[in-house]
């Protein structure tokens, strides 16, 4: 299945004028991840990457998935094989003395944003990036959800070895609680969203050591925890 799909539209101007022509869309699937038999959850997304976002998920909810073979896709259903119960994980971070100049956040940002091409065509994508403080954008994905995005990110990211406590996080959505502990259950530093957070975000993000940046825009953005990480 094509993450994009052409439909005609008829665009209705208020001068009046009318114009048929053919639009590019998002298309969607629902995928259903089980943790052992029992389902979990159903997760709205675009058909791509469910390995990834299968073990992003797992990441994020405590599972260890060091064995990929506890991560299996058949179809539009995610077996996480686990007989293990999650662990806390918020509570084994301890991060070490991280630092990011300022101007590489914008250029991660700007960067990230301009290889969002299925954004660039239908507007109706999430982009998700994960850059390392010491190098460059390592990931970039985009999905019709924005926790979708996440967990395919953080699974591709974790595919290609990242270490997590060296790393930011650069989203196009806004900053949403359950999106910032997610980032904090793999002790990821650094947070860049371009939207709004929430109180409820940015109160955890100061209570888990996380330095939670929103609002980029062109060439300003609002740190709202932990500034002493931005140079």
């Amino acid at each position: 299945m094509e993450l994009i799909v052409k439909t005609t539209t008829r665009k209705v101007y208020i001068s009046g004028k009318v114009v048929d022509d053919v639009d590019d869309v998002a298309s969607e699937v629902t995928v259903n991840v089980y943790i052992g038999r029992s389902l979990r959850v159903s997760l709205e997304t675009s058909p791509h990457k469910l390995l990834e976002l299968g073990i992003g998920f797992a990441l994020v909810h405590g599972y260890r998935v060091d064995d990929l073979r506890k991560v299996e896709v058949k179809g539009r259903d995610i077996y996480i094989h686990t007989e293990n119960n999650p662990i806390e994980t918020q509570s084994l971070c301890s991060f070490s003395d991280v630092k990011v100049d300022r101007k590489k956040i914008f250029e991660l940002f700007r960067e990230a944003m301009d290889k969002a091409e299925y954004f660039k065509k239908t507007g109706g994508f999430h982009v998700s990036a994960l850059a390392t403080v010491y190098s460059g954008i390592v990931v970039v994905v985009e999905d019709i959800s924005r926790h979708c995005a996440l967990y395919k990110a953080l699974g591709e990211a974790f595919l290609k070895g990242v270490n997590f406590r060296e790393s930011i996080v650069l989203m196009s959505s806004r900053a949403a609680l359950k999106l910032v502990e997610a980032l904090a259950n793999l002790c990821i530093p650094i947070a860049v969203f371009r939207g709004a957070p929430t109180f409820e975000a940015i109160d955890f993000a100061r209570k888990a050591s996380i330095t939670l940046i929103a609002h980029v825009r062109g060439d300003r953005m609002n740190i709202y925890s932990y500034p002493e990480r931005v140079l």
